[in-house]
This record gives structure tokens, sequence and C-alpha cells, in this order.
């Protein structure tokens, strides 16, 4: 399963639709209303499910430690835009494992999982 925390509603589906697996998308607007219900929500997902992969935007979380240590199998991915590309890297210090350029190119998503969960 992959898991999508971005503010975009066609991102969601475009990743979900082309990554070839289940996914699992934040409910309603917990992705618009804060950062803590996404956070709470990716919790509660990564502790019933088993999620591969999760592709987040660093306006959610920048340091996915405390998410690998609910499930330490879990692979995270930055989504990056322009301007977030500090925010990017530090995720990479933190232990995301790859970044993934905005806007998002279908070849590139393949490859991104690939390398991810190879």
């Amino acid at each position: 399963m992959i898991g999508i925390l971005c503010r975009s509603a066609y991102l969601s589906s475009f990743i979900a639709e082309r990554s070839g697996m289940s996914s699992a998308v934040p409910p309603g607007d917990s992705t618009s209303g804060g950062a803590m219900p996404a956070k709470n929500w990716l919790v509660s997902c990564l502790t019933e499910r088993d999620v591969s992969v999760v592709l987040y935007e660093p306006r959610f979380f920048i340091d996915p430690s405390c998410f690998r240590r609910i499930s330490p199998r879990t692979r995270f991915v930055v989504l990056s835009g322009p301007g977030e590309e500090a925010q990017a890297r530090k995720a990479l210090s933190c232990g995301a494992s790859a970044i993934l350029s905005k806007p998002v190119d279908e070849r590139e998503l393949a490859g991104v999982l690939s390398l991810v969960l190879g």
C-alpha cells in the first residue's frame, strides 16, 4: 500500500492511479486543515495497515523518523515543489529515501518507487 500526503487532490489521484498499488489518502480536508490532522491520520494508517511507501509534501513534516519508529519497513519520499528544495534536502538527511520533484512525471514516479521498493 502507498500513503499519499499532499494538498492537491489531482496529484494524489495521479500518484495513486499510476503507482499500481492500493493507496491511502487522508479523508476530507485533513490535509488543508493543518499539519496535525494529517499526522494523526498517518500514524493511524501506519499502525493499522501495511504501508510500503509514503509520499509526502514537506509542509506536513520534514523528519520521518517518528513515523519510521512506528513502521520501520515503510519508505518515505518527499514531494518537492519549487521553493521547497532546502526542506527536501533536510528530509533526506533525516531519513527520507528519495525526493520526487513536482510536477510529478509518470516515469519519474515509477523510477522512484522502483528505487525505494527495490
